[in-house]
């Protein structure tokens, strides 16, 4: 599917104007949000053509999911106060109705996700704690798969937020519960960098070494020890190591030529 959608992007992208019928629009956006993702060349043509495409008329739901997806590249930017500026626009042009769709609920919930992360970035957890505890699922007895996607999505964030207020133990039972729900390795590894940070936090190094070291040695063995996956791993097993003092000096050695790029970057939360 994907070598197709990138010929219709580049149609799009040569063409000044767009005449098509509204079903064909809310398909190519639907195609282009899920197919897509940030990081990849194609990233700036994919938005360029849902801003030519991006009408009033399009479903609320997908004007939402645009939104969302220009509010996080404007934040790996380093423009959240932009960011935040398209979140509050849509957000005024959304009814309350509109909101009702379990489509609509859920892409409400996900730029409230988006104003949280702009939020600690601030270091403004109190308001970043609201945007999270505003959004809940229409039925707690039976939520839909979409409705649990953002479910897991919030709990992450949540989780971080309460590590950053200093609530620990807290943001331990959220981050573990949070482990137990998320399918995808790139989310796992993100869940487990700040639940091994936490263990830190809370005195247990050797909880984090027990949490990463596993899946370090897996990642290790595949050549992908300088991958986003592997740094997120390897910085809180570091900590756990230097809290458990000269006993742990070998096994930092051990990682120290594949960390020594990085180790003491400080990178961006996200």
């Amino acid at each position: 599917m994907l070598p197709y959608l990138e010929r219709m992007w580049q149609f799009f992208l040569r063409e000044s104007r767009l005449a098509l019928p509204a079903h064909v629009c809310d398909s190519i956006v639907e195609a282009s949000l899920a197919t897509y993702k940030f990081g990849t060349s194609r990233t700036k043509d994919v938005i360029s053509v849902l801003a030519k495409i991006y009408d009033p008329e399009l479903p609320d739901y997908l004007r939402m999911a645009i939104i969302t997806r220009k509010s996080i590249l404007l934040r790996l930017k380093g423009d959240h106060d932009q960011s935040d500026i398209v979140i509050q626009d849509i957000l005024g042009s959304v009814g309350i109705e509109s909101k009702k769709d379990i489509r609509s609920h859920c892409a409400y919930g996900r730029l409230l996700l988006s104003q949280a992360e702009n939020a600690i970035l601030r270091k403004e957890f109190d308001k970043a704690e609201l945007y999270l505890t505003s959004w809940e699922v229409k039925n707690l007895k039976d939520p839909s798969g979409l409705e649990l996607q953002v479910v897991r999505l919030k709990n992450t964030v949540y989780g971080r937020v309460l590590r950053y207020k200093g609530k620990f133990e807290d943001a331990r039972h959220y981050l573990k519960e949070c482990l137990k729900t998320i399918p995808g390795d790139a989310s796992r590894y993100h869940v487990m960098h700040h639940l091994g940070d936490v263990y830190c936090e809370l005195g247990r190094p050797k909880e984090t070494e027990k949490l990463v070291l596993k899946e370090i040695e897996q990642l290790r063995a595949h050549g992908k020890q300088h991958s986003k996956a592997f740094r997120r791993l390897a910085l809180p097993l570091m900590e756990a190591y230097i809290q458990q003092g000269k006993a742990a000096k070998a096994l930092l050695e051990n990682f120290s030529s594949s960390m020594k790029e990085w180790s003491t970057t400080m990178y961006p939360i996200n």
